[in-house]
């Protein structure tokens, strides 16, 4: 059986720049939301990677609720 570990670390635009440091192994992955994304390419918020191209989308599920 395969060992997974879960690291919750910080969101947003730090938690991706920690996702580029790490090793292109394949095993370490991000959960996000693509809005996150759009909003710092839009704001040219100066990430140090462009995630068009250094990113693989691999699954665009959306998960919504609603209140009320």
């Amino acid at each position: 059986m395969a060992q997974v570990v879960v690291e919750i670390k910080a969101g947003g635009p730090v938690g991706l720049q920690r996702l580029m440091r790490a090793e292109p192994d394949g095993l370490t992955i991000v959960l996000g939301i693509m809005g996150v994304l759009a909003a710092a390419m839009v704001l040219n918020l100066d990430s140090g990677f462009d995630p068009r191209r250094d990113l693989t989308v691999w699954s665009q599920n959306i998960v919504g609720t609603r209140l009320g």
